[in-house]
């Protein structure tokens, strides 16, 4: 819903947030930011939701019930990805760390590198190459 301004430009109504803690049926949780849409609640805003059956942890920006903006999900394994979301997706600047410290940092699509990837390999390393639907054609070591 849009409203008008005095110059004519049409402008977004607030949207109304509100802040609570719910429990789903298999025990998952939510912790943050909500807004109703016609009697439906949606995650939306800043929260935390940990879910059980994949024993995972987001912590970030959500709009209408997807993981979207800035985030980070903490998987049991002790891998990591902090960056941004869209869709529930990894989409935008972001680094995947995995639990053996390697680091991999870009600009990902749809959960995957594309472009110029940044790699950090067990002994801190510094790979950089292009990197294309998640493979990376040559990677080069840069010494600093």
């Amino acid at each position: 819903m849009s409203k008008k301004s005095r110059e004519g430009k049409d402008k977004q109504a607030p949207i109304d947030l509100k802040s609570g803690s719910f429990i789903f049926p298999d025990g998952s949780k939510y912790d943050g930011e909500y807004r109703e849409v016609d009697g439906a609640i949606f995650r939306h805003g800043q929260g935390t939701y940990e879910c059980v059956q994949t024993q995972t942890v987001y912590t970030g920006q959500w709009e209408l019930d997807k993981m979207c903006g800035k985030g980070k999900i903490e998987f049991v394994s002790g891998d990591s990805y902090d960056g941004m979301w869209k869709d529930n997706q990894y989409y935008g600047q972001g680094v995947y760390t995995w639990a053996t410290t390697e680091r991999l940092a870009g600009e990902w699509v749809e959960n995957c590198v594309q472009g110029l990837g940044v790699y950090y390999d067990e002994e801190k390393i510094k790979w950089t190459g292009e990197i294309s639907k998640g493979a990376a054609s040559i990677m080069v070591p840069r010494i600093e």
